[in-house]
């Protein structure tokens, strides 16, 4: 049985190698690429002890109870994947049926800086910028995923656009 955290590193790995077969080869000389910051991130066990949240408490309970009717189950809340983008303080929940694709939701604090690279970093991958009734998006064109950038320093993301609106942002203990 493949791992959830093994199975969100490989579907994370393939849309990065997905999108990067379109990438310019030759950067342009005259732009010097942000360095990527290298976050100490929490273990598995000390994100759920830390936070004190589980997968169910980042979406609304009538999304958790659709999920859960069609089979899905939610896994451990697991550190923010450090592929990319990164951010220090959240969490990504799985849900899966152990079948098909699982449902991604996740959450992170972001310091402008940090939410500034992620957009950039997103959008030279490809990823389309979308205006939702105010919301700051950024949609993968090919899977769907998304993130959404909020004003009170927060990053959500989901499988779907309709999921990141969704999530829901603990509030600081």
């Amino acid at each position: 049985m493949i791992r959830p955290v093994t199975a969100l590193a490989s579907l994370i790995l393939g849309v990065v190698l997905l999108t990067g077969c379109t990438a310019d080869p030759t950067p342009d000389e005259a732009e010097s690429p942000m360095p990527t910051p290298s976050l100490e991130l929490p273990s598995e066990g000390e994100i759920a002890d830390h936070l004190g949240v589980s997968c169910a408490d980042i979406i609304p309970a009538d999304l958790a109870r659709t999920l859960n009717t069609g089979g899905f189950e939610a896994g451990e809340p697991q550190p923010w994947p450090v592929d990319e983008p990164t951010f220090a303080d959240g969490q990504i929940c799985e849900w899966t049926d152990g079948t098909s694709e699982p449902a991604l939701f996740g959450w992170a604090q972001a310091t402008a800086a940090e939410a500034e690279a992620a957009r950039r970093h997103l959008t030279d991958r490809g990823w389309a910028t979308e205006d939702r009734d105010g919301l700051d998006a950024i949609v993968d064109p090919d899977t769907g995923a998304a993130y959404v950038f909020g004003s009170d320093d927060t990053v959500k993301f989901a499988s779907t656009l309709d999921g990141a609106v969704a999530v829901i942002v603990p509030s600081p203990e």
